[in-house]
């Protein structure tokens, strides 16, 4: 952190990237707490339910063998008026000992704590990270851990983990692990940790799909619900199969070449030849149809009480049909 950081008596972090959020408390609480001293000077509450008064009162106090005390208030959203009222006239006063951290998924634009963090202290919004955002996450985070990563692997553990960045870290610390010596990470290696049973199955249930085999396709979702897999994210892998079919539908009809295509959109290079031979046998109307599909199973899983089998098995149908 810079020196004017550091001062800083309060930081402001909302937004939709959670990890990222947690990743910028963790370096708040490196620096100014000693390793070891956590218990005696950190406090975390989640708003509105907080014991405001001797919140106060501790960070009154001058911390216990540590820069600063860290004062961590989570679902910001929630704070009420009067909680805001007095945080807000407690900081502006002449506060040595502690440093307030607000974290959440919203914050009021014209809220006293907004207005007061982006006067005296650090406000940021960490707004979810689009696909391409999340490859160079990707690829940095390896390079902090001190390895590479290809960028097909990168296309692959996207598609096989998703966009939750937690996830994802989760999956390149095992990565790591797996690698052992070896300095770069290839697509064979995120197959291996993710688990090559269930690659082939994700691969198997899109084969069925083009090739309108129903029964075999509701079988690979069954056994991809009973493998532990979450059903948002197989409709988000679907989503994004048909969503790649579109646009590259509409760069084939531009006349764009397929190698230019295939880095574009980010087609993994042996899945390359079905995909333009399923790309073929849909017009664009067609595909376009099966992603408003995908989209209404997407609201029904997390709007409905059906459960996540039928909702998939009538997705899978209609894809098929």
């Amino acid at each position: 952190m810079t020196r004017q950081k550091e001062d800083s008596p309060i930081f402001l972090y909302y937004g939709k990237e959670e990890f990222l959020i947690s990743e910028s408390v963790q370096k708040i609480k490196d620096t100014y707490l000693k390793k070891g001293t956590e218990a005696l000077n950190c406090i975390e509450a989640e708003l509105p339910d907080v014991q405001l008064d001797d919140i106060l009162n501790s960070a009154s106090t001058p911390p216990f063998l540590s820069q600063k005390k860290v004062i961590i208030l989570k679902k910001v959203e929630n704070i009420d008026e009067k909680t805001e009222s007095q945080v807000v006239s407690f900081l502006k006063k002449n506060n040595h000992f502690a440093v307030f951290v607000f974290t959440g998924e919203k914050v009021k634009a014209k809220g006293k704590l907004n207005i007061l963090a982006n006067e005296i202290g650090i406000a940021r919004e960490f707004k979810q990270l689009r696909k391409m955002e999340i490859f160079k996450w990707i690829s940095k985070k390896t390079e902090e851990f001190g390895k590479t990563i290809d960028p097909v692997a990168v296309h692959l553990l996207y598609e096989l983990i998703g966009s939750n960045l937690k996830e994802l870290f989760n999956a390149l610390n095992k990565l790591v692990s797996f690698a052992g010596s070896k300095k770069n990470i290839e697509s064979s290696d995120v197959i291996e940790i993710t688990g090559s049973t269930r690659v082939q199955t994700i691969f198997e249930m899109q084969n069925f799909i083009f090739a309108k085999d129903v029964v075999k396709a509701i079988q690979v979702i069954r056994n991809l619900l009973l493998e532990g897999e979450v059903p948002v994210k197989i409709i988000g892998y679907l989503a994004s199969l048909f969503r790649k079919m579109a646009k590259g539908k509409l760069l084939l009809t531009n006349g764009i070449p397929r190698g230019d295509i295939i880095v574009k959109i980010g087609i993994l290079p042996f899945l390359a030849e079905d995909f333009f031979k399923n790309i073929k046998d849909y017009n664009f109307r067609q595909i376009v149809e099966k992603i408003l599909m995908i989209q209404k199973a997407d609201i029904e899983l997390k709007s409905t009480r059906l459960k996540d089998f039928f909702i998939l098995e009538k997705l899978i149908i209609k894809l098929c049909s």
